[in-house]
């Protein structure tokens, strides 16, 4: 049986790009290790802390849904002109009269 090609075992050119992966990543360690920086700890750092502020998401979403719900406002019982009013506005006394007062429900 002639086989035309290479079977089971890596081709020459999954061997190129697995080592030229290889020699970019040795190449930039290399580099950043000449400018006395770190990359692969600075990268690590910014990925863990990316995935520490993920769990955060959930809350911000429901935060912001909440904001932007209009809220029922609340009613408020008044006294205008001697008798008893429920309103969602506060008791303003210039509106309320000189006997107008805000009692607390």
């Amino acid at each position: 049986m002639k086989l035309d090609h290479q079977v089971g075992t890596l081709s020459l050119g999954w061997c190129m790009i697995l080592f030229g992966a290889l020699f970019a990543v040795v190449m930039a360690g290399l580099l950043s290790f000449g400018f006395e920086r770190n990359l692969f700890a600075e990268g690590w750092r910014h990925l863990v802390q990316t995935a520490d502020r993920m769990p955060l998401l959930p809350q911000a979403t429901q935060a912001a849904t909440r904001m932007l719900q209009p809220r029922a406002a609340a009613i408020r019982k008044c006294i205008v002109k001697g008798k008893v009013v429920y309103s969602n506005l506060e008791c303003e006394p210039t509106l309320a009269g000189p006997a107008g007062t805000r009692q607390p429900d």
